[in-house]
């Protein structure tokens, strides 16, 4: 999934692919069994391209790739199928995300990882609902409340400057798309992209980190 200057996300969303990638370089070796969930239309499949031996999708609805219709708090796969459960901006979707992190650990073969990437600071944006933020206190203790799972890394996707320029960012967008086109607002959501990564490189870490927009 490619986003350029002038999406509102930019400043976050250009690093999930790259941690992503990290991830995988650091963690997986050849002939993984991946398992997208609320895998849409699989924008980050070319990344396990050369690592992954079978690479499923499950999604709540039909489509090209997905494999398994369900949501992702009851899967429907055997226990210890999958050598990696990948799942990017979904739990803040999920309306029981400990029961979903559950699932993950349950699927999963023993050293198994689950790369899971989810948003910190943000607007609202249903789809059809919205239901979780977290810190980065309450990511990590979500997850040691499952069984079976182990926090390895916490990485954060942008700091407070990226975090106030997506929060303006997103009416500028909204403005712009009920004009008639999200090209309209481009311009001026790229010049406080600009802004936000030039505050970001600028403030000392304790104030970078105040505010995180997205984590892996």
């Amino acid at each position: 999934m490619r986003y350029g200057p002038g999406s509102s996300a930019y400043l976050f969303a250009r690093e999930i692919p790259r941690t992503l990638a990290s991830a995988r370089d650091r963690y997986l070796t050849a002939g993984v069994r991946v398992l997208d969930v609320g895998c849409g239309p699989q924008p980050y499949r070319d990344l396990f391209a050369d690592v992954a031996g079978v690479y499923d999708g499950s999604d709540i609805e039909p489509g090209p790739g997905v494999t398994y219709v369900c949501p992702a708090e009851a899967l429907e796969v055997q226990d210890g199928s999958y050598d990696l459960v990948l799942c990017t901006q979904v739990l803040h979707l999920v309306r029981r995300p400990q029961r979903a992190l559950e699932e993950f650990a349950r699927i999963l073969t023993p050293g198994g990882y689950v790369f899971a990437t989810t948003h910190g600071v943000y607007p609202y944006h249903p789809g059809p609902h919205d239901y979780w933020r977290w810190t980065q206190d309450g990511l990590p203790a979500l997850i040691e409340d499952v069984a079976g799972l182990e926090l390895v890394e916490l990485v954060p996707h942008g700091g407070s400057g990226a975090t106030v320029a997506v929060t303006i960012n997103t009416p500028l967008r909204q403005i712009s798309r009920a004009l008639g086109s999200e090209l309209i607002g481009a311009p001026l959501i790229a010049v406080v992209n600009a802004v936000g990564s030039v505050i970001d490189r600028l403030l000392p870490p304790r104030a970078r980190a105040a505010l995180i927009p997205n984590f892996l």
